[in-house]
């Protein structure tokens, strides 16, 4: 994939996962390299402000793999900052 394929993955799978999930950039590793990160804000009800998460996909992986990736770390986050401390 492209790093324009990844933005446009990343976008997506955010838009499913909440309109509180904003995705701010994926950078991509040196040339040769595969790896990118994307830089996520979500906005989380118990905090002031939102919270800068990023994930790490490779982008010689399919897409389905790139998307299950991205959705599974974003579930996880939404999860967590709706969950107070302590876990009340």
């Amino acid at each position: 994939m492209t790093i324009e394929e990844v933005v446009r993955v990343a976008e997506e799978t955010a838009r499913g996962a909440s309109d509180s999930v904003r995705v701010i950039g994926v950078t991509a590793s040196p040339e040769g390299s595969q790896y990118a990160e994307i830089v996520i804000d979500i906005e989380c009800a118990l905090s002031q402000t939102p919270h800068r998460i990023s994930i790490g996909v490779f982008r010689d992986a399919p897409r389905t793999d790139v998307q299950q990736a991205i959705g599974q770390r974003l579930r996880q986050h939404l999860q967590e900052c709706d969950t107070p401390l302590g876990g009340n």
